[in-house]
């Protein structure tokens, strides 16, 4: 195994690590046990609004500047 495998291995789980950590931060921000914890439903309903808004934001940016 060369030096570089080595360092891409150590680079891997060192993701892994992060990856994990912020599972585990984004979980916590729904866990019953956190006092500011997020409510899905409402967050789930924010969450659409914003993308229906977005959407349209962007097929008018669409039809006034590339006439599709």
């Amino acid at each position: 195994m060369t030096q570089a495998d080595l360092e891409n291995q150590h680079i891997d789980r060192v993701n892994q690590i992060i990856d994990i950590n912020n599972a585990i931060g984004e979980v916590w921000s729904y866990h019953p046990e956190n006092p500011n914890r997020i409510d899905p439903v409402s967050y789930h309903a924010i969450l659409v609004a914003k993308l229906e808004k977005m959407e349209r934001e962007l097929k008018e940016f669409e039809e006034k500047h590339f006439n599709v």
